[in-house]
């Protein structure tokens, strides 16, 4: 029979899987499948652009499929009046 419980349990937090306060930090990157992130590579450079519009910054990106190397940089935006 389940057990009935008072109330639910506290989430353990996440683990972040990148370390996106310095990857987002304006300096130029270059990240490596299987050494800096686990799926495709298309996938991470889909995920960069959602990052970077989250972070409201600019994504310069060069992605070279071959070597499975992504080379980028994330800078801040100008101020909107």
């Amino acid at each position: 029979m389940a057990e009935v419980l008072k109330a639910m349990p506290k989430r353990k937090p996440r683990a972040r899987r990148h370390p996106w306060d310095e990857w987002t930090d304006g300096q130029v990157r270059k990240i490596k499948r299987g050494q800096d992130y686990a799926g495709t590579t298309e996938a991470m450079r889909v995920r960069l652009y959602s990052v970077a519009r989250d972070s409201k910054k600019k994504l310069e990106i060069v992605v070279d499929r071959e070597a499975d190397e992504i080379t980028f940089q994330m800078i801040n935006q100008p101020a909107e009046d």
